[in-house]
């Protein structure tokens, strides 16, 4: 997906509604010299082709922590806190 790569054990992919549905040792790495993310404690992860999003669902009990890097080249003004 664009800049994204994401790998997993099984992987479900919903044509109607462009969405790919990820399950089991998910793994997820962006463009560049970022290393890959393991998503241990994630049951599930859904990705939007079409709108380019993601959803993880963690496991019970489990917490999934991802960092991410985003470069907004949107100028600002007047931001308010």
């Amino acid at each position: 997906q664009k800049d994204r790569t994401i790998w997993a054990d099984q992987g479900t992919y919903a044509q109607t509604d462009d969405l790919v549905v990820l399950r089991g040792n998910v793994r997820m790495k962006n463009t560049g010299k970022e290393e890959v993310k393991e998503l241990k404690d994630a049951e599930t992860v859904t990705v939007s082709l079409e709108n380019d999003w993601i959803d993880i669902m963690a496991k019970p009990h489990g917490k999934v922590e991802v960092t991410f890097e985003v470069q907004d080249d949107t100028p600002r003004t007047g931001v308010k806190k």
